[in-house]
């Protein structure tokens, strides 16, 4: 069977600087072992996104000034590698997807910071925290597979950690590690997708 769907991570693929330490130190808050633990829980719903912040900051009155400069960094994410990759699938019809370890506030933002929310409305998008699942757990593929009623050896994901490729493989899907655009089209065509 042919590649007929492309699946993106967010971070580092389709967006830059959208990264949780990247994103939390233009929050001005330094991101380390004891905020990861706190990432840990928020990317996946078990906390919300205010319980994060009062987390990390143990003041109650910086919280919403935390939330608001974090959402003016994420208005600053740039294109990532795989962007115009999207937009490319978009324009040939091609079924398309989102799979990212992240707060959906946070995600929705940086999509729509760099113009890409729009290729992917009316296609699956999971964000760990609204499912309660995260990369690389293999359940949030099988997930996005069961919403794109697709299946595995029809789709390719692309990411930018080797971790969440090779989860991705194990289900059966095609996977691309993103290091740079030139590196994401090498990969597809080597899969035989020509975009």
């Amino acid at each position: 069977m042919s590649i007929d769907t492309v699946v993106f991570d967010i971070g580092g693929v389709l967006v830059t600087g959208a990264s949780i330490g990247s994103m939390l130190n233009g929050a001005g808050i330094q991101y380390g072992e004891n905020e990861r633990r706190y990432w840990l829980q928020v990317k996946v719903g078990e906390i919300t996104e205010d319980e994060f912040f009062r987390a990390l900051l143990k003041d109650e009155s910086l919280v919403e000034t935390a939330k608001n400069d974090l959402r003016k960094y994420i208005q600053s994410a740039a294109k990532g590698p795989a962007y115009e990759l999207a937009c490319k699938v978009q324009e040939r019809g091609m079924h398309r997807g989102i799979i990212s370890n992240h707060v959906a506030p946070w995600a929705y933002g940086s999509l729509k910071a760099v113009g890409v929310d729009k290729v992917f409305e009316g296609f699956p998008i999971l964000i760990s925290d609204e499912v309660g699942l995260a990369k690389p757990d293999r359940r949030i593929y099988e997930l996005a597979l069961e919403r794109l009623k697709k299946p595995a050896e029809n789709c390719v994901f692309i990411d930018d950690k080797q971790r969440n490729v090779d989860s991705a493989r194990e289900v059966g899907m095609k996977a691309v590690l993103c290091k740079d655009k030139e590196t994401v089209y090498k990969e597809l065509r080597a899969l035989g997708l020509e975009v």
